[in-house]
């Protein structure tokens, strides 16, 4: 873009010139100073948002790394024995996205990540018949459910 810019400067300033001879009307003259400096304007404008967008990626980047580092050495067994039903509840919501029941496993799907396989012995239950025969075709209808809700009671 710097190019583009410098380039429409450059033919800005050649403008001048014929001007100056009165080789051409005030009238053609302020029609196509007006177009190159706007065009140099809207590059200009365009340079700016592609910066900004660039320092706010590098601000993500940033930030993602250093959430990665904390998750990395959260240790989360410990957090979730210590954490009472409520906060438990809490984190469940905060990660969790939705939980799809099929007749040889569950798709859980995290907040923010694509959908995750999971048997029924990964999460403690006993795994499905239909899983050690080829696998079941998916039903009709799935059913999605926030477990954690349904266990949780009122105080």
């Amino acid at each position: 873009m710097a190019k583009e810019i410098e380039a429409l400067r450059a033919q800005r300033r050649k403008l001048l010139a014929p001007h100056y001879k009165n080789k051409i009307s005030e009238d053609q003259f302020g029609e196509e100073q007006a177009r190159i400096t706007l065009e140099i304007e809207n590059l200009e404008f365009d340079s700016q948002q592609a910066a900004t967008e660039h320092a706010r990626n590098d601000d993500l980047a940033i930030r993602f790394d250093q959430v990665a580092a904390l998750l990395d050495a959260l240790n989360l067994d410990e957090v979730w024995e210590a954490a009472t039903d409520s906060e438990r509840g809490t984190l469940l919501d905060e990660l969790l996205q939705d939980v799809t029941v099929l007749p040889d496993r569950l798709v859980v799907t995290l907040n923010g990540a694509p959908p995750l396989n999971v048997g029924f012995s990964e999460v403690g239950l006993k795994d499905s018949e239909l899983s050690r025969v080829g696998g079941a075709s998916a039903p009709d209808a799935d059913w999605r459910v926030r477990p954690w809700r349904a266990a949780r009671t009122t105080p």
